[in-house]
């Protein structure tokens, strides 16, 4: 469903947060009352009309064109764009910046990574752009896999929160066409996710690298906190100690050719890692 935003109602949720002004079937319904409220504004807006935001709040540029102006205090993320946005095209992309700094805020640590479940435990994949993450998840949700988030992974205290119902993938990647819908405008060829539970607790971390073969190299301590820094947006106010509470948990740098053929033997590996722990 796609609309305006406005006067959306509360019980959309994604990150952590209980969105409103929002309203996308790419988001699912309910959540606990308790998660903090983050309201969801939109406007048009030319460069030579920009107002000097506040001082506390926080400007990010957007790709595309326009502006991200976060306010912590008012808990509001205001999108002012050269052309409107509508609600399923916020949902993914320009959503996750905002849910990025706005967990900082809170004391929550984001990271560019997906993650998918096993027996209701998530595993999060870290990988740079062009590593193939995107699509691999894309894999591991057609053969029934729950992803919890794509693009971006939001975590409280070692909890998984579960992202925006959807992937967004090249019309290159190479997957099903059946099972895709068109997106922003055509350059995106997007999958549905079924919902799943909001959260789920951290079990370990697979970090993607490009290799002449299959295979999971297991990391030390010491590696795996390099992956993790790696990975975090340092957005908001990060806790410098929350890094090496979630380095304790087992990481692994996973290599494999960069062949679709190869890809179901790939989602049968993460399989079988996840199983075993």
């Amino acid at each position: 469903m796609t609309g305006n935003g406005q006067g959306g109602t509360l019980s959309r949720v994604a990150y952590g947060f209980r969105l409103a002004g929002l309203e996308s079937d790419y988001l699912q319904r309910g959540g606990d009352e308790g998660r903090p409220l983050l309201t969801v504004r939109r406007a048009v807006s030319k460069p030579g009309n920009r107002h000097q935001p506040p001082a506390s709040t926080k400007a990010l540029a957007l790709v595309g064109g326009g502006r991200l102006v976060l306010d912590r205090r008012a808990r509001t993320a205001s999108f002012e764009t050269p052309q409107p946005l509508d609600d399923d095209d916020l949902v993914h992309p320009y959503l996750a910046p905002a849910a990025a700094v706005m967990a900082g805020w809170n004391g929550w640590d984001a990271f560019h990574a997906g993650a998918f479940a096993s027996d209701g435990r998530a595993v999060a994949v870290l990988g740079e752009r062009e590593r193939g993450k995107s699509t691999l998840l894309a894999a591991m949700a057609l053969e029934g896999v729950p992803i919890v988030a794509d693009d971006v992974l939001v975590v409280e205290r070692g909890i998984a929160q579960a992202g925006p119902r959807c992937i967004d993938l090249r019309p290159e990647a190479g997957l099903p066409a059946a099972a895709l819908e068109p997106s922003r405008s055509g350059e995106r060829a997007r999958l549905r996710l079924p919902a799943l539970a909001a959260t789920a607790e951290l079990a370990g971390w697979v970090a993607l690298e490009w290799g002449e073969r299959l295979e999971l190299e297991p990391l030390r301590p010491s590696q795996r906190l390099h992956q993790l820094a790696s990975s975090h947006s340092r957005a908001g106010e990060p806790r410098d100690d929350a890094l090496l509470e979630l380095a304790r948990l087992p990481g692994w740098v996973l290599r494999r050719p960069p062949r679709l053929e190869r890809l179901p033997e790939t989602v049968r590996l993460l399989g079988e890692l996840a199983a075993g722990l």
